[in-house]
């Protein structure tokens, strides 16, 4: 049995499978869990891993693996499962991607792990869009054999747009993030919405449209070939307003991981 941890900056989520085989993929047990306090993370997420061994009379644990984004969080997983082989995936470990981009070692591993879950679904060219604490668009060529990461687009998620207008802003109140009925906000509330979750949505149909222009124009795509696929916790309410959107997959990072679990 292995588990696979996906550490983000404002959530953890965790599964426990069998390493890649050619068996298709089975979450015997799972779970989602507040990253931080980052230094009680390992602990927690130790006692929610016993607790569903246990009751669902699991096979030993034997390994531990990783995909994080956030700073110092592989030794608190270490402290945690000792008795166990722990690795942490870095950007040079994905050796099946071809990295165009300048800085190839500073791409983060979630990104990764989506395009690697994504290419073994669907041939490229794909644009994966991750609705996390950032919301991330990766653009990737070539083909499923032989993935050419291109770059993408880094910008707020919701809540950091919400919390730093409610933060840095003397009246600006911090709302529930909802999909709003209209454009045009009536209350201060509800133009906030507009402006953070429809205005989110709008902004990834919008850079999917100019990302297909571009790969139109610079690498002779066709723009009506690209796939855009979505994941990230606030994918469900913003789907509808994205007209391109093909496919939803929530579990697109784990199932990164579980790919990666067959690697030498």
């Amino acid at each position: 049995m292995i588990l696979l941890l996906d550490i983000g900056n404002s959530s953890t989520s965790w599964a426990l499978t069998e390493k890649k085989t050619s068996q298709p993929l089975r979450f015997y047990a799972r779970g989602f869990i507040d990253t931080h306090p980052l230094m009680s993370l390992g602990q927690r997420i130790r006692q929610e891993v016993n607790r569903d061994q246990q009751r669902l009379k699991l096979a030993e644990l034997k390994s531990v693996l990783i995909g994080s984004v956030v700073r110092g969080a592989t030794p608190v997983i270490e402290k945690n499962f000792l008795d166990v082989d722990v690795k942490r995936l870095g950007p040079i470990d994905f050796t099946q991607i071809k990295n165009s981009t300048r800085e190839p070692e500073k791409v983060g591993v979630d990104r990764l792990l989506n395009i690697i879950a994504a290419v073994s679904q669907f041939s490229p060219p794909l644009v994966v869009v991750d609705t996390g604490t950032a919301i991330t668009l990766d653009v990737v060529v070539g083909t499923a054999d032989r993935p050419v990461y291109l770059g993408g687009v880094i910008m707020p998620g919701l809540k950091l747009s919400r919390d730093v207008l409610n933060e840095k802003t003397s009246l600006l109140p911090s709302i529930e993030l909802e999909m709003p009925e209209r454009a045009i906000g009536d209350t201060t509330e509800s133009a906030m919405a507009a402006g953070i979750v429809l205005g989110a949505a709008c902004s990834i149909q919008g850079l999917f449209s100019s990302i297909t222009q571009e790969l139109s124009q610079r690498h002779g795509v066709d723009q009506q070939t690209v796939h855009l696929i979505g994941t990230g916790g606030q994918m469900p309410m913003l789907a509808e307003k994205i007209p391109s959107l093909q496919t939803v997959n929530l579990d697109l990072t784990l199932q990164g991981l579980w790919e990666m679990s067959g690697e030498k």
